[in-house]
């Protein structure tokens, strides 16, 4: 097997069985993205993993929000991937960017130390794309 593990969502491969993640790099933004978008609850036997981005779509908008999601997302980092550090988190301020109220669009740029490795993930979530 030439992976880290099985990438998200799963697909059959020829070679492998299921695709997989081939690089570090890839592996680390794939975790960072499930810690973002699970819920907490959701994950069996890690009753508080997760951020619960989705949480966020229906809530009164404002710069507390932000600040409170970047507060949780810090606080899920220094738990379940303490490796990874957040370089910079933006949300975008223009309402053409942004869509219907219902969309939450937000940039990471993270770093992994230890790697020497930075990279950014780019999430944009709708409410009506559960």
């Amino acid at each position: 097997m030439a992976g880290f593990g099985p990438k998200l969502p799963l697909r059959k491969d020829q070679r492998e069985g299921f695709a997989l993640t081939s690089t570090l790099r890839e592996n680390v933004k794939q975790s960072f993205k499930m810690l973002l978008l699970t819920n907490p609850g959701e994950r069996m036997m890690l009753p508080n993993y997760g951020v619960g981005l989705r949480t966020y779509l229906f809530e009164q908008y404002g710069e507390s929000t932000e600040s409170e999601i970047a507060a949780s997302i810090e606080e899920q980092l220094d738990l379940y991937l303490p490796y990874l550090k957040v370089e910079s988190l933006t949300f975008p301020k223009d309402k053409t960017l942004l869509g219907d109220d219902n969309t939450l669009q937000m940039r990471i740029k993270y770093s992994v130390p230890v790697l020497g490795v930075s990279d950014q993930l780019d999430l944009s979530l709708e409410g009506y794309n559960f």
